[in-house]
């Protein structure tokens, strides 16, 4: 996906500032792949994306694929419309990606290409991301990777952020749970599990144990 190569590509460089915790996430070997690029994910988004809505990220080019304009089947009035405006320019790389035997939206990089400067290119991006105007980040892992552990684990890695850098606002000091009333007696039982998460799987300590 557009993300996890960009979020890849951000592990791989020198400007990764959590590589040496990454590293030693993977060396500790108490979770499971799946949960480790979930947590790089999250903490691209949270650190590399500066915890910015995924819409404006979107918008800004943040997850840009660095398409060479110049080698496009596309007019010259689009193009040059798509150089200077690099909302337009990521709403096409967007569009335009492999779907099948096409395009994943067709109809939008075809118009695109037309009437460039008629579209509101933020508003269809927003709606792309639901009108969401918070950082809002979905996890979905498949049954049984260890969700609730997930959870855990940003738990704790917030709060280690948070702890040193307390005016940071990307990192949270407290957490709300919400559970909906008709899955109470089977979810918070799962939830309690927390409670068996060690922190010193994600953190070294002292840092583990002081939180």
């Amino acid at each position: 996906t557009i993300i996890q190569s960009k979020k890849n590509e951000w592990i791989q460089s020198p400007d990764c500032a959590v590589s040496s915790l990454l590293n030693y996430i993977r060396e500790k070997g108490q979770l499971r792949d799946t949960q480790i690029e979930a947590i790089e994910t999250y903490l691209f988004l949270k650190i590399q994306g500066e915890n910015k809505p995924l819409w404006q990220l979107f918008s800004e080019g943040f997850f840009k694929h660095g398409t060479d304009l110049n080698k496009l089947s596309i007019n010259q009035a689009a193009r040059e419309y798509l150089e200077k405006h690099v909302n337009a320019q990521a709403l096409y790389d967007f569009a335009r990606q492999p779907n099948g035997k096409g395009q994943l939206i067709p109809n939008l990089s075809q118009a695109i290409v037309d009437h460039p400067e008629t579209l509101d290119y933020d508003r269809i991006i927003r709606a792309i991301f639901y009108n969401v105007s918070y950082a809002d980040y979905l996890m979905s892992l498949p049954m049984g990777a260890g969700k609730t552990f997930l959870m855990a684990a940003i738990i704790y890695l917030d709060l280690y952020f948070a702890d040193n850098d307390p005016d940071n606002k990307a990192f949270a000091h407290n957490f709300l749970v919400l559970v909906p009333s008709g899955l109470k007696s089977s979810i918070i039982p799962s939830l309690r599990t927390i409670q068996n998460f060690d922190p010193s799987w994600v953190l070294p300590e002292p840092s583990a144990s002081k939180l």
